[in-house]
C-alpha cells in the first residue's frame, strides 16, 4: 500500500545503490492510525541529511514500525534514530553498518522500541536514552556485533521511562 490510508502497510528494499532522504518515517504521523511498515536495507546505502528529523520507527499511537538492516549501510550523520515514539518501532540489525546522532529506544509517552544486534556495528555520536518518556518501555539487546556510544551518556530508564541494555553472546 501506499501508507496514507489509514490500516494500510508500506515496505521498502535497499539492496544495491544509494537512497537519500530529509527524514524517514517508519509507520506514518498518528493521523494516520494503525498503519505500519517495513524498511529493509540489505546492501547498498541508505542516507539521511544531516540536521533533520532523522529516522523515526513507530511514530504514531497504534502504528508499528520495522528496520531490519542485514548489510550494507544505514548512515545518519549527525540527525537522530527514535525507536517507539508513540507506537511501536523495532530495529534489528544481523549485520551492515549504522551510524547516527542522537538516539532514542521508546520515545513518547506509550511509545515502545527496541534494538536488537545480532551483528553489525552501530556509532551513535550523541546521547542514546532508553526508555525516555513516562510510560515509555526502551529495551536494547545485543547478541552480537558492537555498540559504540562513546561521546555522549547511555542513559537507561528517563523521565518515568522504563529501560534495559542486555548483553549476551550466542
Amino acid at each position: 500500500g501506499s501508507g496514507s490510508v489509514q490500516g494500510d502497510v508500506g515496505n521498502v528494499t535497499v539492496a544495491s545503490g544509494t537512497l537519500m532522504a530529509r527524514a524517514i518515517f517508519v509507520s506514518p504521523p498518528a493521523s494516520f492510525g494503525d498503519s505500519g511498515g517495513t524498511l529493509t536495507v540489505a546492501g547498498g546505502t541508505v542516507s539521511i541529511l544531516d540536521g533533520t528529523n532523522g529516522l523515526v520507527v513507530g511514530t504514531g499511537f497504534g502504528s508499528t514500525g520495522l528496520v531490519q538492516v542485514t548489510g550494507g549501510q544505514l548512515l545518519f550523520g549527525n540527525s537522530p534514530l527514535v525507536l517507539g515514539n508513540a507506537g511501536v518501532g523495532s530495529m534489528i540489525i544481523s549485520t551492515g553498518t549504522v551510524t547516527t546522532g542522537q538516539s532514542t529506544i521508546g520515545a513518547g509517552s506509550n511509545g515502545v522500541g527496541s534494538l536488537e544486534m545480532n551483528g553489525g556495528t552501530v556509532t551513535v555520536s550523541s546521547d542514546m536514552t532508553v526508555g525516555t518518556a513516562s510510560g515509555s518501555t526502551g529495551t536494547v539487546t545485543i547478541i552480537g556485533g558492537e555498540l559504540d556510544a562513546t561521546n555522549a551518556p547511555l542513559v537507561i530508564g528517563d523521565s518515568g521511562g522504563i529501560g534495559a541494555v542486555t548483553v549476551t553472546s550466542t
